[in-house]
């Protein structure tokens, strides 16, 4: 029978984290259990650390977990793009971010949220982190265990609301050191705002109305998850507005499950991120695993100029074969030319290789790939010479590339230049990726330029 087990873990702000496990069976999801262990007098990343390792002594699943991190350590910013195809939109989404958020972008990673439509476009809220930050949670599984994705603790609260049959309204979930409000509209997570406040203190009861008040409309529903004196005076003044007040306590996905916890307001975004890791369709599809982080399958890619110089040759043998037995004049030209394809192909693969035989030589090229694939895994650094030679082989014959600037040290290149479309841009960085030479191929920048029909880019990737 089906059945498959997941982990949630909620990351606080003081180093504590919170683990859901779910099991899924065809008919339902059902909790298995959830357990807090608290961080101590360490800062936050060992505290995490020392939780984790705690968890897998208790016997949790943590391979495939989807990791909450706390808005605290996290950047949001509401963007609207004049378009909605999400490649396009996470291909300009770092330059959309330069100058919005108080740290350079290339020292980031980012997602984006989408909202409504917007003219035609998309609106939505980018979410970004230090790439430090993010660096230190996907080391936080151990060894062997790898991890399903990266949000943060509203996203995985929003998931929650969702599951729980919030569509439109506002949830507000209190704990120790932060004030989480998210706004839900549409089913859709509209906005989220946060105070820190050391708990309860500090105008929190007049932070959490002002921010209900501007998120919810008529007849929404507003969910508490506070403390009850805190509870209790918010309730009074939003009845009043027209708001359906509830409570977590009350109110949550978790009530008709097995090993539910008496209280699961601490659990929400926990939960909600455990949902994510089932791949369940309450969930967003939203992962701060982006750029050079962005979990990448190692397939055959840096085989693929040999398997197509490979592919040539197949042909240009049929082809010979052809000729050899009808005598077609026609067939022997083709043969002919997809010799001189072959031959062409062969020189940009190996230049400094002297050809006596193509489909000998690429067979026995092919067969070496094969015995030095490992070998290939630790390569490190290239020659001017020997990067651009494999930059130009790499790019497709009918892109229209106009190269304004290429600059290029041991370990990175950049490439400027005009293009004639978006797609040209996407074929442009797909055929690159392609190329076992560059690794964490990015679209820094696209953008229409004064001529209207021309597209400016600039692409950096990492030499192997």
């Amino acid at each position: 029978m089906y059945n498959k087990k997941m982990c949630g873990i909620a990351l606080e702000a003081d180093g504590t984290a919170r683990v859901v496990e779910l099991t899924a069976t065809l008919r339902a999801v059902n909790l298995s259990r959830a357990q807090t262990f608290p961080a101590g007098d360490v800062e936050p990343a060992s505290g995490w650390g020392r939780a984790l390792s705690r968890a897998r002594e208790e016997g949790f699943y943590l391979d495939g977990c989807v990791m909450g991190l706390p808005d605290s350590m996290t950047y949001r910013k509401a963007l609207t793009f004049p378009f909605r195809a999400r490649r396009r939109i996470m291909q300009v989404l770092p330059s959309e971010l330069d100058g919005e958020i108080p740290v350079p972008s290339d020292a980031v990673v980012a997602d984006f949220l989408p909202g409504g439509s917007a003219d035609g476009g998309a609106k939505g809220m980018a979410v970004a982190c230090s790439r430090q930050t993010l660096l230190q949670v996907l080391d936080l599984p151990g060894e062997g265990s790898r991890i399903g994705g990266v949000q943060t603790l509203s996203v995985g609260l929003a998931t929650a609301c969702r599951a729980a049959g919030l569509s439109d309204g506002v949830a507000v979930l209190c704990s120790e050191g932060d004030i989480l409000v998210v706004g839900m509209r549409s089913s859709r997570l509209e906005a989220v705002r946060r105070l820190a406040t050391g708990g309860t203190g500090g105008g929190a009861a007049d932070f959490i109305r002002d921010s209900i008040t501007a998120l919810a409309a008529e007849g929404d529903q507003v969910v508490l998850g506070c403390p009850e004196d805190l509870t209790a005076e918010l309730e009074s003044s939003l009845t009043q507005s027209g708001l359906t007040v509830r409570r977590f306590r009350n109110w949550h996905p978790m009530g008709g499950m097995d090993h539910a916890p008496e209280d699961v307001t601490p659990y929400m975004t926990a939960f909600g991120l455990a949902l994510r890791a089932l791949g369940r369709k309450e969930s967003f599809s939203f992962d701060l695993r982006q750029g050079p982080f962005r979990p990448v399958t190692p397939l055959a890619s840096m085989k693929a100029p040999l398997l197509r110089t490979a592919g040539v040759a197949v042909l240009a043998l049929v082809l010979a074969t052809a000729s050899a037995v009808t005598g077609i004049s026609r067939v022997k030209g083709d043969y002919e030319r997809y010799s001189a394809q072959l031959t062409q192909e062969f020189r940009e693969l190996f230049p400094d290789t002297r050809i006596v035989n193509e489909v000998a030589q690429v067979s026995e090229k092919l067969q070496q790939l094969d015995r030095r694939a490992r070998d290939l895994a630790g390569f490190e650094g290239a020659g001017a010479l020997h990067v651009l030679t494999r930059l130009s082989a790499a790019i497709p014959g009918e892109i229209q590339l106009k190269v304004e600037e290429l600059s290029y040290d041991s370990s990175k290149l950049r490439l400027d230049g005009t293009i004639s479309s978006f797609d040209a841009v996407d074929r442009l960085k797909g055929a690159l990726e392609k190329e076992p030479l560059f690794s964490g191929v990015q679209l820094q920048n696209a953008k229409v330029g004064a001529d209207a029909s021309k597209v400016n880019f600039r692409l950096q990737m990492e030499i192997r």
